[in-house]
Formats: C-alpha cells, sequence, structure tokens
C-alpha cells in the first residue's frame, strides 16, 4: 500500500502518535522507530509498518501479517523523528502493566529527561530487572525514550504513575533504597528481599516523600576534589549492577 501524500489518514494518525502523549495513551499505541529497535518487537505486538520508498525491498517482509506501507522519501522523513532515519517506523501495542513487579523494581521519580529514562529502562532489561516504575518522570513511551530503551521496552514491565504518593502504594511490600549523595557507601550494603531502588530527578534528586519512607540511602563514592555528582542514567546503572 503507498503512501504519497501528507494527507494521508495513516500519515496524520502516526505524526499524532510522535507528538501527542495524550493521543498515545488514549490509542495505547507508541513509535518505534529504526531497523534494529523495529526487528526487536514481535509480530503480535506490531500494529503498523511504514517504510521508506528506497528501503522497501529490503524491510517489507519483516511483518509479513502487518498492515505496511511504502511512503514517500519526503513524506516519511518529514515524520521520522531522527536527522537520519533508517527507513523504517513501527506502531507497537503499548503492553498493559503486569502486577506482579518481581525481586527488584526500579523507581524512578521525576526523572525528566527522556534520553536518561530510557537509558535505564534498557539497563533495567540488561540486569533482569523486571519491572520499572515511572513516578511522574518523562514519557517512557515517547519516540525519545524509546530509541534510548534500544529494545529495553520489550522485556520490561513499565508501570506509570503520576507521583511519588501514587508509586509507593503500588509497592508497600518493597524495602526502600534511595540512591543519595549522603548515603552509606554503596559498597557496605547487601540487598535482602524485595527492593526497590529510587533515582530521583536530574536537579533536585529523590522526592522527600521517597526519602521519609527509604528503608537505606546508598552512595556512589566519589573522589574528593573532582565531580559534585553523576549523571542519574550514570548512577542508576552503576547501583543497578552492584546492587541487583
Amino acid at each position: 500500500m503507498d503512501i504519497t501524500g501528507k494527507s494521508n489518514p495513516n500519515i496524520k494518525t502516526l505524526r499524532a502518535l510522535y507528538n501527542d502523549k495524550k493521543y498515545r495513551y488514549e490509542c495505547g499505541e507508541y513509535v518505534v522507530e529504526g531497523v534494529t529497535a523495529v526487528k526487536d518487537l514481535s509480530e503480535e505486538n506490531v500494529k503498523r509498518v511504514f517504510i521508506r520508498e528506497d528501503e522497501w525491498e529490503n524491510l517489507k517482509g519483516l511483518f509479513p501479517s502487518v498492515p505496511t506501507y511504502c511512503v514517500r522519501k519526503e513524506i516519511f522523513d518529514g515524520v521520522a523523528d531522527t536527522k537520519t532515519p533508517s527507513g523504517i517506523i513501527a506502531v507497537a501495542k503499548m503492553p498493559r502493566p503486569k502486577a506482579v513487579f518481581g525481586e527488584t523494581v526500579l523507581l524512578l521519580c521525576g526523572v525528566s529527561d527522556a534520553g536518561n529514562v530510557g537509558s535505564l529502562i534498557r539497563t533495567a532489561a540488561a540486569r533482569g530487572v523486571e519491572t520499572v516504575i515511572c513516578a511522574g518522570t518523562a514519557d517512557p513511551y515517547s519516540p525519545k525514550t524509546v530509541r534510548a530503551g534500544m529494545g529495553g521496552h520489550n522485556y520490561v514491565n513499565i508501570v506509570t504513575s503520576s507521583d511519588a504518593s501514587e508509586a509507593l502504594k503500588l509497592i508497600p511490600e518493597y524495602k526502600i533504597a534511595v540512591l543519595d549523595m549522603y548515603g552509606i557507601s554503596i559498597y557496605g550494603y547487601r540487598k535482602v528481599g524485595k527492593t526497590a531502588i529510587a533515582l530521583g530527578n536530574e536537579a533536585h534528586g529523590v522526592p522527600q516523600e521517597i526519602k521519609s519512607r527509604a528503608d537505606i540511602k546508598i552512595a556512589l563514592p566519589m573522589k574528593q576534589g573532582t565531580v559534585e555528582s553523576l549523571n542519574v542514567a550514570c548512577a542508576g546503572t552503576a547501583a543497578l549492577y552492584l546492587l541487583n
């Protein structure tokens, strides 16, 4: 099926999924861009596929049972979110969050940068963390977050909540380990039992509500006289590898 005009209804819908968070959640769909990320999707979760005309012959058979559109180059590139699109965009179903969270939860509180949220979802997947709770963070299903996740969304139970209070209600039986620069050294702590590892906003850290509920505050030691802090995605990655 060829798409040659900007006014095509499928292109309008695709553009809305790129740009409108509310629309994404109303539809229960999100956009996955790029050959590697699209190939990582299971066919049952793919709703539609858009392939740029110059890549049609190379990519048209990826999902035989899914509606697939050949899109004129200038229209495809005008919709795509990357500067140099690789030629394929898929619309995928948002998975329904699971009620069972697993032994370790990554709790993100107010992480505002989509790239950081995506990177942490990717790390959680790599470490076998089953659930990531996004409490007042950048949208975990925005195009930028999904790109940074590099397929991690396919392996992690992503749960969204509006704020820290709502997030805490989801994990009443979990110990809360807050990553905080004034906590004890991470090398002196051993995780036991169900634990939620909490990370906070890039500028303001973990909200007080989470800190007051914390069972332990842990820090990543840094050499004195050097940097004041680590990027939240870097700190979270180190914590997941040392604790999980």
